[in-house]
């Protein structure tokens, strides 16, 4: 490659000077000469990229009728829907009704994990340090570990004893800790756990310096609905109209009052369902408004985009949970189940599920899910395009929060002002026949 470099130079300057000393033009069999050599020299230089770095200029790649490459929209299609698919088989036919095989499956899952990585580039390097991008993302699957096996674990404590079969020693195990199927503190945890994981999200972005993402995360841990009724209670024309009482689990089979009831209703509930064949398990819910889910599935694609972890993969996982959770609210109204409108309460079971299989898949099975394409092999973007997409997309976000921010506490204050004049309403007879 030098050599042909030198060529070329010692060339020109050898024409360039015969020129300046004779006055005389290159004869017509010396030029096509010199753009031979320019032509060699030109397809046989590797393209550098942004970072110095030497590697294939993949865009300008010509096929054998001498036309640009062009992406195949078809492959990356059918790789994110076979994911999006599986993801949901794998938790509508296994994950719901079978979580007492789960709460087993799930430290299994991550003990593989560990091991696959450990085996791999989880060994010491040369410097006896550990691989830090495996060590990340294997804190990263013990934190999901943990979520996860939490939230089955109060499932299979809060369903009936056919549920847990051929497992049913694990619920029996459960059921002897009436505070973990009672009490709040379980669902405290979930919160703090899906809080955290959005912080954590939020400093990546500051590191990054994509601001505004980070705003909005702020934004959307704000509006998170704490577990029990602290912040704001359900009025009793909602509680009878949607049926709360009989969502959840705890409530039910219990002759309780409107006042005795309203404290106890909780946007973070265990929900009992069933199967088509009459096998009864239960969920884990939790009301979140379709433009929280929205928003956060939008918040989550920017901050993987910024970090360059977003592909056909990553996009299949953000798009798994919407189309289950929706397709199970569609189940339930077919039904004839009352539901809260513009609200979607499955849509966290599905999203730590998701989550966590992908984590484990990835790390087990790493090699199959290699040599994918992101964003900017897709519209060909670049780098100025990507800090422009980055910016008008953090923007987006931004002001999709701060719309939300409003909404979210707007509904909270019409709740309370409903509960207080239903409060009024009823100590006003006391009142009456305290005077009388």
């Amino acid at each position: 490659m030098i050599a042909w470099r030198w060529l070329v130079v010692i060339a020109c300057v050898y024409a360039d000077g015969s020129q300046v000393q004779s006055g005389c033009k290159l004869s017509a069999e010396q030029q096509p000469e010199i753009l031979t050599l320019l032509q060699v020299e030109t397809a046989i230089q590797p393209s550098k990229n942004v970072s110095g770095t030497l590697e294939p200029h993949v865009r300008s790649s010509e096929d054998g009728n001498g036309g640009h490459a062009k992406f195949e929209w078809w492959l990356l299609l059918f790789r994110v829907s076979l994911l999006t698919l599986a993801m949901i088989l794998a938790h509508g036919w296994l994950f719901r009704p079978w979580k007492s095989v789960f709460v087993l499956l799930i430290p299994l899952g991550t003990a593989a994990f560990a091991a696959f990585s450990a085996c791999g580039s989880g060994l010491p390097d040369s410097r006896g340090r550990m691989n830090l991008v495996v060590f990340e993302k294997s804190c990263s699957v013990a934190a999901w570990t943990v979520l996860l096996t939490l939230l089955t674990s109060m499932c299979v404590a809060s369903a009936p004893e056919e549920a847990a079969w051929p497992l049913s020693g694990v619920r029996r195990f459960l059921r002897q800790f009436r505070n973990f199927r009672l009490s709040v503190w379980p669902q405290v945890v979930l919160y703090m756990a899906l809080a955290v994981s959005i912080l954590e999200g939020v400093l990546g972005d500051l590191t990054h310096q994509c601001y505004l993402n980070a705003v909005t995360g702020l934004c959307l841990v704000v509006c998170l609905p704490l577990p029990g009724a602290g912040l704001f209670q359900y009025p009793s024309e909602w509680i009878r109209k949607y049926d709360m009482a009989a969502m959840q689990a705890e409530l039910q089979g219990l002759d309780l009052s409107d006042e005795d009831l309203r404290p106890r209703i909780s946007d973070w509930y265990v929900c009992l369902m069933e199967t088509k064949t009459g096998r009864r398990f239960a969920d884990m819910c939790c009301r979140l408004p379709v433009s929280w889910v929205w928003l956060y599935t939008s918040w989550n694609a920017l901050f993987l985009f910024d970090i360059s972890a977003l592909n056909g993969w990553t996009l299949a996982v953000l798009l798994a949970p919407l189309l289950e959770s929706q397709r199970t609210l569609c189940l339930l109204q077919s039904h004839g189940v009352a539901l809260i409108p513009w609200m979607n309460s499955h849509w966290l079971q599905v999203r730590a599920f998701s989550l966590w299989l992908w984590l484990v898949l990835n790390g087990c099975f790493h090699p199959l899910f290699g040599n994918i394409s992101s964003p900017s092999d897709w519209f060909e973007l670049t780098p100025h395009d990507e800090d422009q997409a980055r910016r008008m997309w953090g923007a987006f976000n931004l002001a999709w929060a701060i719309l939300h921010l409003g909404w979210f506490w707007h509904r909270i204050y019409r709740l309370n002002q409903l509960s207080q004049a239903e409060t009024e309403q009823r100590s006003m007879p006391k009142d009456s026949l305290a005077s009388g």
